[in-house]
């Protein structure tokens, strides 16, 4: 994480005073497309490592409609329920993510920190 920040300070301060750039940042921007795909990427690997699918990254989604739709109608009930279920879903998907992998091979293959005897 302090790659990411130092890095993209650095290519925004490099793209407003190297560049004459402030609202349209290119060094940045690609900065961060690419660290973003990193980190799904390696967030898929880690999901992987626990036997679970890269696709509960995305687990915190879901209850982000119930916020949209309690702050579409006005019904504050449905955007605390919903703000309370992503802070959950984020603190699950940390627990998945700070959680030793599974002993041995799984079914996503083997285990990349086993040593051959």
């Amino acid at each position: 994480m302090l790659f990411c920040h130092l890095g993209n300070t650095i290519l925004s301060l490099f793209d407003s005073l190297v560049l004459g750039m402030s609202s349209i940042q290119p060094a940045s921007s690609v900065f961060g497309l690419v660290t973003f795909l990193t980190s799904i990427f390696a967030t898929t690997r880690r999901l992987h490592d626990g036997n679970r699918r890269g696709w509960w990254q995305l687990i915190w989604l879901a209850p982000v409609f119930i916020f949209v739709a309690g702050y579409g109608s006005g019904m504050s009930n449905f955007m605390i329920v919903g703000g309370i279920a992503v802070i959950a879903f984020f603190v699950l998907l940390l627990v998945w993510l700070v959680t030793k992998g599974t002993e041995g091979d799984n079914r996503f293959g083997s285990n990349p920190l086993a040593t051959d005897a």
